[in-house]
């Protein structure tokens, strides 16, 4: 829906080869594995980089940099990668790309069992290590700290605020 209404284009990271680690009960390595062949139909500014995102993020933002001639901003993450690692890989990648307004949207946040080891987890340790603050959006269900089952909302939305003095 974004890459619709956006002349600008939209990066997508994924190994498209399943979670590398084991994340929870059912959702072992190898899990959302796309296999090969398989079309992926995308909008046409949509640029698909397949790697993990330690692998691959540092280079393609060396060349945002060079091609914009600057520490190229962040607008939107879409955080959907499910386990603890990638998600501070992201964090921690981006994170000095972060603006005022910047939306980070968490796919996997909470309302499932162990959910405080995975993204949640990366999201502590991003904020505790910077000054940043962010203000949050919200989801469209209520949370549950205690879950015994998977919750049918597990999405969050926070909007960054840089401009607030800490």
């Amino acid at each position: 829906m974004f890459c619709g209404n956006n002349s600008q284009p939209v990066y997508g990271f994924d190994t498209f080869t399943g979670l590398p680690t084991d994340w929870r009960n059912g959702h072992g390595h190898g899990a959302f594995n796309i296999p090969n062949g398989t079309n992926i139909s995308v909008p046409y500014n949509t640029i698909l980089v397949k790697g993990l995102f330690i692998d691959t993020l540092p280079d393609q933002l060396l060349l945002f940099d060079r091609l914009y001639q600057c520490h190229t901003p962040v607008s939107f993450v879409h955080i959907d990668c499910d386990i603890y690692d990638s998600t501070r890989d992201i964090l921690f990648l981006l994170g000095s790309r972060f603006v005022s307004g910047t939306i980070l949207l968490f796919d996997e946040l909470f309302n499932y069992p162990g959910y405080e080891k995975h993204e949640l987890k990366a999201l502590y340790e991003f904020l505790s290590s910077s000054n940043m603050r962010l203000i949050p959006v919200g989801t469209s269900g209520s949370i549950d700290r205690h879950p015994t089952q998977d919750g049918t909302i597990q999405s969050f939305a926070l909007v960054v605020d840089l401009e607030q003095n800490m």
